[in-house]
């Protein structure tokens, strides 16, 4: 038996009181956990009986498999949009973009009508789901989502309206569909950090146009603005493409037109001859009124009376027109409506004639007309337009149009908007204005250095002669400080041409490395050499597209790195007006991973280039954590780059895995915050382990290489835990389930690992990095440490540190109650129970 014993003056007797579980944790499902099994199992037993699954029959079941595990999760687990949004996007990536509009080897197509019709549904349930979290995802990830989302389900409603036999007008066939890609090419900040995401990107832009170039119709669904109150019919369409195509479908469809009319007639009141002649009589009566009120008015006015009576209000003249049988049904058509959710709503509908049991169809089928008679595809396709819409160039998650067609009042029109949220087709400015400020921050000149318009995404800002004649002509920032106002006279002149730009970036910032300590300078640099570019119209990928055309870039931005990095590991870790070291190195680890992850995502001749340079930056990282004068905060964050480098690798042995999850483990002691927090990093790590973990669920089934793995995983993480020598009995959480495994030492002792969110707790709490060190300054610490401090600490809740002495082992302070002095346990290996050393 091994334990701790007291290392100061004084008793102290240590009892491992109960403590219940820490609840705070929580369960992240895993993303991919269970899918391809259960998949594998269904397509095994469909082939033994002589049936072979299609690839459309695989997506199918698969779809449906996500869409419910992603609303379990929404509904009962605490940070699952990582969790949300790795499924969604890893399920979205395996679907290929059709190439037209007219494909007939897509795998859908292989699928019949009625499984064609759950996919659409489906599709639109996940898009619905995916929308309510997108705006934690990063932006070029919900662009690539968003867009896939609205082509599949166009093209899916192609494929059903085709198979239904539409044609001509009825058919969706015959109009172009909005496409928003394009607006997005107009954010200043915009970059792909990965170059999959943005050839799927140009895959969807690619069928949009494509489409649209056959199309010879108006846009269905161009623009559903806000509009309040009672609305005249003409104003309800927006766009002349949804009448045209309404009239089509009724003058089509005989058995639709007559369901509309019927319900048209119990909906909108007919008015008769001596109804309208009784509103008229009355709208006459109100006018003779007004005019009375008005007369009395103008005399008090002209009398200049004290006291003025009310201003009459002019009446309103009754919209009691009787609209014709086409107009009523096409109201029908248009109608789109919620119940659930509005306050009010349900007892208005009732009043009007609506039947809520039959007419409420839910959330998603939001006109049970179009669907009774096999056309939810259409209002399935108008939700993926209105949400790809919100998306792309609002930048934020709006309800679902809410449109009820019915009678309001003698003085309103058949129209009223319940709910219909406002949209625009132009990029919002504060879309513009919160993804830059996303990017990163910015201050001082930097800041004047983007106002001035010369980095807008506008081709004509790319042509040399005006790029480099404007340069010339006067200095662009205004400056005091002469040195600084020709440094950036300088970096103009890198925006003459976006091939170059990386590359003259590069010669600018060698003589000047001190100014990547400046976090503003860093996220210019990063800003100019990331920036997707324009091109003749079309947005590219830059330096991730050059990287692979000519291995100049990169033998140029290495030695840059190194440079750098090997600078800056020389220089005393003291905070200057200009920053500190640690920050360049920050630069430099981040500049190097994202360009290995181009390579990474390149063909598989790159995979042994990639390791070779990952590992040699990860060597780097460990020779900067062995540097003195870095605090916790700094150190966490190096154990990010060696996590990230890590995912840049195929292939991973088992002790890579180890450093991966202890790096992750490290990095989530502490909350990184500030200035130099990176949220691109930060997403790619979190969505790498949840990943990694799915991939690797398999392994932690084996009861040798679980034990194995979370002993020797405890052990990196709290340092105190190496001396045990001890292998526990590891088993998957009987609460909580995997990711999760847990360690019962005794009945009131445990330890517990969250692979997925990289925590580690016991029965004191969860294991932090601890900042107050107010202890080093008392005399009990000083004495036993000879003055040393500055250890590597880990908190254990609110009661309990950990750290390791180079030469005398393991140490534990435990805070006597809530106050402010602790108690100084030392490890004894040989120690039977924990009793006050002499």
């Amino acid at each position: 038996m091994r334990g701790f014993k007291e290392a100061s003056a004084g008793s102290q007797s240590v009892v491992n009181l109960p403590c219940p579980l820490p609840q705070f944790e929580g369960m992240l499902e895993l993303a991919t956990s269970g899918s391809d099994e259960g998949e594998r199992l269904r397509i095994r037993l469909a082939e033994t009986l002589g049936v072979r699954a299609s690839e459309g029959e695989r997506f199918r079941l698969r779809l449906a498999e996500t869409l419910d595990r992603c609303r379990n999760r929404a509904t009962q687990f605490r940070e699952f949009s990582y969790a949300n949004h790795l499924e969604i996007h890893h399920l979205l990536r395996q679907m290929p973009i059709p190439a037209s509009s007219f494909e007939q080897i897509h795998p859908f197509c292989t699928l019949n009508t009625p499984d064609l019709q759950e996919v659409v549904k489906n599709l639109t349930g996940l898009f619905i789901l995916y929308s309510k979290t997108a705006a934690s995802d990063l932006l070029s990830s919900r662009h690539e989502a968003v867009l896939t989302f609205q082509a599949l389900i166009h093209f899916l409603g192609l494929t059903i309206d085709t198979r239904l036999g539409s044609q001509g007008a009825a058919s969706l066939a015959s109009y172009r569909i909005p496409f928003y890609g394009d607006a997005a090419n107009e954010i200043e900040a915009l970059s792909y950090p990965s170059s999959s995401e943005y050839h799927r990107l140009q895959a969807i832009r690619s069928y949009f146009l494509s489409f649209n170039r056959q199309a010879r119709g108006e846009e269905l669904f161009a623009s559903e603005k806000e509009i309040k109150g009672g609305v005249q019919k003409a104003a309800i369409p927006e766009a002349p493409g949804n009448g045209v195509y309404w009239e089509a479908l009724l003058r089509s469809n005989a058995s639709l037109a007559k369901a509309a009319l019927q319900r048209a007639t119990k909906r909108i009141k007919h008015w008769s001859d001596a109804e309208i002649n009784e509103m008229e009589r009355k709208y006459c009566l109100d006018i003779a009124e007004y005019e009375r009120k008005k007369l009395v008015f103008d005399q008090a006015y002209a009398n200049k009376t004290t006291l003025l009576p009310p201003y009459p209000h002019y009446p309103i003249q009754p919209g009691h027109q009787n609209f014709s049988d086409l107009t009523k049904q096409i109201l029908m058509l248009e109608e789109m409506f919620d119940v659930e959710g509005v306050v009010g709503t349900e007892e208005f509908l009732k009043r009007r004639g609506f039947d809520i049991r039959a007419d409420n169809v839910g959330a998603l089928s939001t006109n049970q007309l179009l669907e009774q008679y096999g056309l939810a595809h259409v209002v399935y396709l108008r939700h993926a337009v209105h949400l790809a819409r919100e998306w792309m160039l609002n930048s934020e998650a709006t309800p679902l149009p809410r449109l009820v067609a019915a009678r309001v009042s003698d003085y309103k029109a058949d129209g009223l908007i319940m709910n219909k949220p406002g949209s625009t087709l132009k990029l919002q400015d504060k879309v513009k204005a919160e993804n830059f400020e996303r990017a990163g921050p910015l201050a001082g000149a930097t800041v004047l250095f983007f106002q001035l318009g010369r980095t807008l995404r506008d081709a004509s800002k790319w042509q040399r002669p005006i790029a480099e004649g404007s340069v010339l002509q006067k200095p662009a920032v205004a400056i005091t400080d002469q040195t600084e106002a020709l440094f950036f006279q300088d970096l103009e002149r890198v925006l003459s041409e976006w091939e170059l730009t990386p590359l003259q970036l590069l010669e600018e910032f060698h003589p000047h490395m001190e100014k990547l300590q400046d976090v503003s300078m860093q996220q210019l640099f990063l800003r100019l050499f990331f920036r997707a570019s324009h091109r003749e119209g079309q947005v590219r990928l830059g330096a991730g597209e050059l990287l692979l055309k000519d291995d100049t870039l990169f033998k140029a931005s290495e030695a840059f790195i190194s440079k750098g990095l090997a600078h800056f590991l020389e220089q005393p870790e003291k905070e200057t007006n200009g920053g500190k070291p640690f920050f360049a190195a920050s630069f430099f680890f981040e500049c190097g991973y994202r360009l290995l992850k181009y390579y990474a995502e390149a063909p598989e001749e790159y995979e042994p280039f990639v390791q070779e340079k990952a590992d040699l930056l990860i060597q780097t990282v460990k020779m900067w954590l062995k540097k003195e004068g870095l605090n916790v905060k700094e150190r966490s964050k190096l154990h990010l780059y060696t996590l990230l480098f890590h995912s840049l690798k195929k292939n991973l042995s088992e002790e890579e895995l180890l450093e991966i999850y202890a790096s992750f483990i490290e990095y989530n002691k502490t909350v990184e915050d500030g200035p130099f927090r990176s949220p691109l990093l930060c997403h790619l790590a979190k969505s790498f382990v949840i990943q990694l973990t799915g991939e690797r669920r398999a392994a932690f089934e084996e009861d040798a290489f679980r034990n194995r793995f979370a002993s020797a995983l405890l052990c990196a993480v709290v340092p105190v835990e190496r001396e045990r020598q001890e292998e526990g009995m590891w088993q998957k959480d009987p609460w909580s389930g995997f990711p999760t495994l847990l360690c019962q030492r005794s009945p009131t002792s445990f330890w517990r690992i969250n692979l997925a969110l990289g925590t580690v707790s016991n029965e004191n709490g969860l294991v932090t990095a601890s900042f107050d060190l107010k202890f080093e300054s008392q005399a009990d610490f000083k004495r036993l440490f000879h003055g040393e401090k500055g250890f590597i600490y880990n908190a254990i809740g609110m009661h309990e540190l950990s750290f390791v002495h180079p030469a005398l082992g393991s140490f534990k302070l435990l805070r006597e109650g809530l106050g402010r002095d602790w108690k100084i346990l030392r490890f004894f290996p040989e120690a039977g129970r924990v009793v006050p050393s002499p």
